[in-house]
């Protein structure tokens, strides 16, 4: 099957220096909402390790050349996600998080899940979690409330994450469909996939705030609580909006560009694309994906 779009996935070879943004305060909804993209930051640099590792062991599968540079932009994509976030944590740790303890955690889990998972089970799960990464990427983009009035590092480095997502949202997804087909059981796989990873995802992040926020003396702080719940729930309600989006993976024809928010991506292109370092683009590098 050919790749489902055939626009460029580029590698921007962007780093986001953190050494002076108040990383407990940096979105205007206060030290919680701070703490819930923070947390999940955390998660970042071994899934993304995982997802390249799981689309790497089919590549020599795909015969399609545009699918077979889009696998490449995708690793190049996710490689910069991973060296971008470890540095993010790294910023963490100096603030107080155990991040050594969450990411030895994380490269358990995800060695148990590569020990006792076929190759076809662990595609599925990027798929599911790529799912997961591109609705919140919807949100991030479609919506100005995600991030109005944040701290312009932090909303950048959030947004290029958002926007290097959404262009390769459906690689692993292409690549999934390509070895596994669109059958019954293929279907299966990948719904049961994303109610699995779903449920650990979420229950991690919740996990890992409720420690950070004990630590840092803010767990009783039933005002911060409500503002996050607020951020999530009700306005911009971001996790709400997020639920439509999130039950089209299980209609059995679902493709993600079925939700085609492109158009977000164009715009904030050309909104970065005044800035020097944003405007740096490294074209797809085949020696990471080999």
């Amino acid at each position: 099957m050919p790749a489902s779009r055939t626009h460029p996935i580029c590698k921007r070879d962007i780093h986001f220096d953190l050494t002076d943004v108040d990383l407990d305060r940096w979105h205007p909804g206060g030290f919680h909402t701070s703490h819930y993209f923070n947390v999940q930051s955390l998660l970042f640099p071994q899934g993304e390790r995982f997802f390249i590792r799981s689309v790497r062991y089919f590549r020599d599968q795909i015969t399609d050349p545009v699918l077979q540079d889009q696998i490449a932009g995708f690793i190049g994509q996710e490689a910069m996600h991973g060296r971008e976030h470890d540095a993010y944590n790294e910023a963490l740790a100096r603030s107080g998080y155990d991040v050594a303890a969450v990411d030895r955690l994380l490269a358990r889990s995800f060695d148990w899940t590569e020990r006792l998972m076929s190759p076809k089970s662990k595609l599925a799960m990027t798929v599911a979690l790529e799912h997961l990464t591109s609705i919140g990427a919807a949100s991030a983009l479609s919506d100005p409330r995600v991030f109005a009035v944040t701290q312009p590092k932090m909303a950048r480095l959030w947004h290029w994450h958002a926007i290097e997502e959404t262009e390769h949202k459906a690689v692993a997804f292409d690549v999934y469909r390509e070895v596994a087909g669109t059958g019954l059981l293929a279907w299966l796989r990948r719904s049961a996939a994303l109610l699995l990873v779903s449920a650990s995802m979420q229950a991690t992040v919740w996990i890992v705030l409720a420690r950070v926020t004990f630590r840092k003396g803010q767990m009783l702080d039933l005002s911060g609580w409500m503002r996050l719940f607020g951020f999530l729930w009700i306005r911009p309600g971001v996790l709400r909006r997020e639920i439509p989006r999130y039950f089209r993976f299980f209609m059995p024809g679902f493709h993600p560009w079925d939700i085609d928010n492109y158009a977000d991506v164009e715009s904030f292109q050309r909104a970065y694309g005044k800035d020097a370092s944003w405007s740096a683009v490294v074209e797809p590098d085949r020696r990471m994906a080999s």
